[in-house]
């Protein structure tokens, strides 16, 4: 039987440079040095970097990355409970996710739910802020599909949604917003 080779239409190089090419929208919040903080939010980070969000599908923070718990590695840091800051397991993530909800406002994903924080943040402008807490934040995606990209770079949290088709622009005043590109974002 003689055999035939067959190249395929597709392969992973191609899928990747098409489906993630643009970078949607992208930026950064500052923060302060805290060991117990900085490690939670590392661990939020590592947990989002590189989701793929599918066509339609929605995207939990809190699915997504999980309970914090110490097993994980979390420590406990400030929180905001009630009309109180209290120290908890995981405090910190909520930073991560307010720079992330704020990236994906400008990558023109839809906002199913989102919880705001009892007192006001100073890491994104006021009202862009998303808790994971009581209830986790989510967005629908695009129809194209789209992909986060986090890591923790020294002292900011960035974030970025790729994915194809236009980029939206990005006000003047933001949670310093910059276009770069993948590479540069996660520090590869």
């Amino acid at each position: 039987m003689p055999f035939q080779i067959l190249v395929p239409e597709y392969t992973k190089e191609s899928l990747e440079a098409d489906l993630f090419r643009d970078v949607l929208a992208y930026a950064h919040t500052d923060h302060t040095w805290n060991s117990n903080r900085t490690r939670n939010l590392e661990l939020a980070c590592e947990a989002i970097d590189g989701y793929i969000l599918k066509p339609g599908a929605v995207f939990s923070f809190n699915e997504t990355v999980g309970e914090r718990t110490a097993e994980k590695g979390y420590k406990a840091a400030t929180v905001y409970s009630g009309m109180e800051s209290v120290q908890e397991l995981g405090g910190g993530v909520c930073q991560v996710a307010s720079t992330l909800y704020y990236c994906t406002l400008y990558a023109d994903l839809e906002v199913v739910s989102r919880a705001v924080h009892t007192f006001s943040v100073d890491y994104v402008p006021m009202g862009m802020d998303a808790t994971p807490i009581p209830r986790p934040w989510c967005g629908l995606c695009r129809k194209t599909g789209c992909m986060f990209r986090r890591a923790l770079l020294r002292r900011r949290c960035p974030a970025a949604v790729a994915g194809s088709g236009p980029a939206v622009p990005m006000p003047r005043r933001s949670a310093r917003p910059c276009r770069r590109s993948l590479l540069s974002m996660t520090g590869k």
